[in-house]
């Protein structure tokens, strides 16, 4: 069993209001956060089960894993939209946001990982590779409470896919290493909207990331680094979902970020 306690600025008592745009007219909103004196930490009660069969002399594995969840109170934040919300003298659309406890909850998965070292198998200099990949596998489920009292399970925990991919190729020989990552992410609910029913709440789309990681050493003091972020410039998409279809909501742009560095030790 595990307890989590609720982030500490989650429990601060007031408001804290965002810096309207008073001087357009035509987008009247505000962004309101509430903190919540009165949230309980959760409860977490776990199973887990794995199995693992190594082999090229304990260099690579192949493991399988389950596990189950039942959590009491999971905390979330809940965003309510409230039309004629006064500030200042003035009248906006507000975007209330608030941490909460949700009631029952639980979530379970699967998790298949392997690692292969070549080293065992392939003639230099190409024994030098090592795979690692895993996917996982995950569903959620929690009862939702919006500002009335109601109910409803919207499909899944916030910001949880339902699968994860993650491959890795790696290369060492000497003073030079080595690496390329891909990490995929299903789509996930990223946003409820506590008044509007789960056809208004935010699903964030699925993305994948490729990063670069290259080193030298030139002594055992000096070590040349390099490093590529999210090579191919994946942005990030969130859609809004209506019973006639998805609709785009938000669209941030993530760029590709590139440093060079050199690591000393004294």
């Amino acid at each position: 069993r595990t307890i989590g306690r609720p982030n500490f600025e989650f429990l601060k008592r007031g408001e804290t209001f965002g810096v309207p745009n008073v001087d357009n007219p035509s987008d009247p909103n505000i962004s309101v956060s509430i903190g919540n004196t009165d949230l309980k930490p959760l409860v977490s009660d776990n199973y887990d089960v794995s199995a693992e069969y190594y082999f090229d002399n304990g260099g690579s594995l192949v493991s399988l894993g389950a596990f189950y969840k039942d959590i009491s109170d999971l905390i979330f934040v809940r965003t309510t939209e409230i039309e004629g919300f006064e500030f200042e003298g003035q009248t906006f659309r507000a975007t209330v946001t608030q941490p909460v406890n949700a009631t029952d909850s639980t979530i379970y998965g699967l998790e298949f990982a392997v690692r292969k070292d070549f080293s065992e198998s392939l003639p230099a200099p190409f024994d030098g590779f090592i795979f690692d990949g895993n996917i996982t596998w995950l569903q959620g489920e929690f009862t939702y409470v919006n500002t009335e009292g109601d109910e409803r399970d919207p499909g899944g925990w916030l910001n949880q896919p339902e699968l994860l991919v993650n491959a890795q190729l790696s290369y060492e020989q000497g003073p030079f290493g080595a690496k390329i990552a891909y990490s995929w992410v299903d789509e996930y609910l990223s946003n409820i909207l506590s008044d509007s029913g789960d056809v208004f709440d935010m699903f964030a789309q699925p993305r994948g990331v490729i990063d670069l990681q290259a080193r030298y050493d030139l002594n055992d003091s000096v070590t040349l680094l390099a490093e590529v972020q999210n090579l191919t410039e994946e942005g990030l998409e969130f859609e809004r979902r209506f019973p006639i279809g998805d609709y785009a909501g938000t669209v941030a742009d993530r760029g590709r970020v590139a440093w060079l560095g050199v690591n000393v030790e004294f």
